[in-house]
């Protein structure tokens, strides 16, 4: 009878006793610190209150070291990012050959306390009132990290809310304290100047067309406005979701195979912000399959920490879309200019993280160990991040003041041509038949 009792006891507790302690915790924290944004914060939040400031020893499941970083946010929809699955956080600088290696990697909040560097995905950003509570308790010289690959226009959160919270970014820009560009290039070294080819290379040869491009976002104006401009002083092939409001087509989305892009000298690097510092996959990409980026962006691409010195042709320097045109034209015909702008094969080369796939962990994280072994770093705190990420300094003031040098006033564009029928589509156009057509799914910031 006793244990039936004891049983009936804890039926009860867990039915009815439990559930309203745990609603009485959950509204003590909000009324203290706001309303989370989920159940998930609320745990986190609770977990927080009993997490002390002082610091311990850095012990973690990964090991011990002088220093932690974590891993706070998920990356899009993945908890462990996509490169550094949790079964490997253990040596990981070590295992990737970091310079500095005295820094643990973790998941793990309830290492908050000991953590050093915090790591947070714009696309992930918890809510103010749980990063509050997280102010409140972090350690005096913890440093949280704004991290973003993406646009100020692309991002999903408002950034006026988050000013006062973060001292460190990691971004596209030049200026970041972490720069974590789309790819980079090293000098070739010696053993690589002995493998290059002994004869030159006519990089123009069978390449029996001009310019080539791969669009599926139709609705960023400004690029499609000066392809269409450009397109009427010259013969541009697209590809994408696009093709239809141009005359002629690749027959492929703007994932095509190397084959798809092997007949073309120029690509069409436009991106799709106007936007400081920001060069995409539109320009490594393509330069690494052989063809001559057109770069049109707001970046400074003859900053070298921008882009391969020599490498592109920067549409934005020409006097008019008319201008552009008449040098492309002129490369089309010129083998030996043309292959000028392949001179930088001859010193660099693109460089590729060890994971060789964005977001390049093992690149930021070797490079935030290293700026916490320096010691002494300046207490700063980007009070005003929306300043930093602003959207109309950073790229709708850099986009308005190229509309205003190339595009004519009240210049708008619609689609010339109709869908027609593929077979008759595939029939007139240039592009081999053999190449399959994958449905383009979420190309919403391409």
């Amino acid at each position: 009878m006793k244990t039936i009792g004891r049983r009936n006891d804890e039926g009860i507790r867990k039915k009815f006793i439990l559930p309203v302690k745990k609603e009485v915790r959950k509204k003590k924290l909000q009324s203290e610190q706001g309303v989370y944004k989920d159940e998930n914060e609320v745990k986190i939040a609770e977990k927080l209150t009993n997490i002390q400031k002082t610091k311990v020893n850095k012990v973690t499941t990964s090991g011990e070291y002088s220093k932690l970083i974590l891993i706070f946010t998920y990356l899009h929809k993945e908890e462990y990012w996509y490169n550094l699955p949790l079964n490997e956080t253990k040596d990981y600088l070590k295992r990737k050959k970091c310079k500095v290696t005295n820094c643990g990697v973790t998941y793990d909040k309830g290492l908050f306390s000991q953590a050093d560097v915090v790591i947070f995905h714009e696309r992930n950003l918890p809510s103010t009132d749980l990063l509050q509570t997280m102010n409140r308790r972090r350690p005096k010289d913890q440093r949280w990290v704004f991290f973003t690959s993406e646009t100020p226009l692309n991002s999903e959160s408002g950034i006026i809310p988050y000013n006062g919270f973060f001292n460190w970014t990691m971004t596209y820009k030049v200026s970041s304290d972490i720069f974590l560009p789309y790819l980079q290039y090293r000098k070739l070294k010696k053993k690589d100047l002995a493998k290059l080819p002994k004869k030159e290379i006519n990089y123009a040869a069978n390449k029996k067309f001009s310019i080539a491009w791969l669009v599926s976002n139709c609705h960023f104006g400004f690029r499609m406005e000066f392809a269409h401009l450009l397109d009427t002083y010259t013969e541009i092939h697209v590809g994408g979701n696009c093709r239809d409001d141009f005359k002629n087509h690749i027959n492929c989305t703007r994932y095509c195979e190397l084959d798809a892009l092997k007949d073309y000298k120029f690509f069409l690097s436009f991106e799709n912000g106007v936007c400081t510092d920001y060069v995409s996959e539109k320009y490594w990409k393509y330069l690494e399959l052989g063809l001559v980026p057109v770069v049109l962006g707001g970046a400074n691409y003859s900053d070298p920490k921008i882009a391969i010195p020599g490498s592109y042709i920067d549409a934005s320097k020409f006097n008019s879309v008319k201008d552009l045109a008449v040098y492309l034209d002129f490369l089309n015909k010129n083998d030996k200019e043309y292959n000028k702008y392949f001179d930088w094969k001859k010193k660099y080369k693109i460089w590729h993280p060890i994971e060789g796939d964005w977001p390049f962990e093992s690149y930021f994280l070797c490079k935030i160990c290293k700026l916490l072994s320096q010691g002494n770093l300046a207490n700063k705190v980007y009070v005003r991040l929306s300043d930093y990420w602003n959207s109309y300094e950073d790229c709708e003031l850099p986009e308005m003041k190229l509309k205003k040098k190339f595009v004519p006033p009240n210049y708008s564009w619609e689609s010339s041509l109709k869908r027609e029928d593929e077979k008759r589509r595939l029939e007139q156009s240039h592009i081999n038949k053999d190449f399959d057509e994958v449905d383009l799914t979420d190309d919403s910031f391409s």
